[in-house]
């Protein structure tokens, strides 16, 4: 449940929708909302989704651009365009590599407005998806709010976990996983990560900067870690 669609209400209640806002709404604009969120709310029967209530809506967005990564990745190769690399804000599926001596590599930003590299991945025959709080959020004097927005408890409050990559074959799975892990935070998320043997790598504040968290499936896929690169 740390990952559903029908998240759209609450996502739109704290202002990061399309009714744009910079308010913290209040507890009971909150609990209101949560009753209209829940994927056990929607029914799938004969390829017809049915709504428990016409004030659920889904909201895609977290999958959206992984599904057209995945996609364009497969008409490329349709095209025998074997060696591509395709990106969608942030999303990136590669397969063969850059020239025949050099592999695609890719950057993890920092988690802050630098726009910096915080660390480089060799990226073949797979997909890498982001997520992270540190660019759509809003400061208030009750705290730091963010678009990450827990379908489960109806908040949006930023915690220490700042960005999650996740490497998988499928684009829009791993896009889908890198939500569910922000939302989960840190202690959560490093659970599921050991339980299901993700390969997952998470940018999380100390009071000293950042700190880097990375399974132990992810490792090999780190350029410093890399022989022929």
């Amino acid at each position: 449940g740390y990952f559903d669609p029908t998240v759209g209400p609450l996502v739109n209640l704290w202002g990061f929708g399309p009714q744009k806002s910079s308010k913290k709404p209040s507890e009971y604009e909150i609990k209101k909302t949560l009753k209209f969120v829940g994927y056990k709310k929607l029914s799938l029967k004969k390829n017809k989704l049915k709504k428990s209530s016409k004030k659920l809506y889904l909201d895609l967005s977290s999958v959206a651009k992984g599904f057209a990564v995945d996609q364009l990745s497969k008409r490329l190769k349709s095209l025998d365009y074997n060696n591509h690399l395709v990106e969608i804000g942030g999303e990136l599926k590669a397969y063969g590599k850059k020239s025949p001596k050099r592999p695609w590599i890719i950057g993890i930003e920092k988690p802050n407005a630098s726009n910096t590299v915080h660390e480089l991945i060799v990226l073949s025959d797979l997909a890498i998806a982001t997520s992270g709080d540190y660019r759509n959020y809003y400061d208030t004097a009750e705290g730091t709010f963010t678009h990450t927005v827990s379908p489960l408890s109806g908040e949006a409050r930023a915690s220490n976990l700042l960005s999650v990559s996740v490497l998988a074959r499928e684009c829009m799975h791993a896009d889908a996983l890198a939500t569910a892990l922000m939302v989960m935070g840190e202690k959560k998320a490093l659970s599921f990560i050991k339980t299901h043997k993700l390969a997952a790598y998470m940018i999380v504040k100390r009071k000293n900067g950042f700190k880097t968290l990375i399974s132990d499936s992810f490792k090999k896929s780190l350029r410093r870690n890399s022989k022929n690169v």
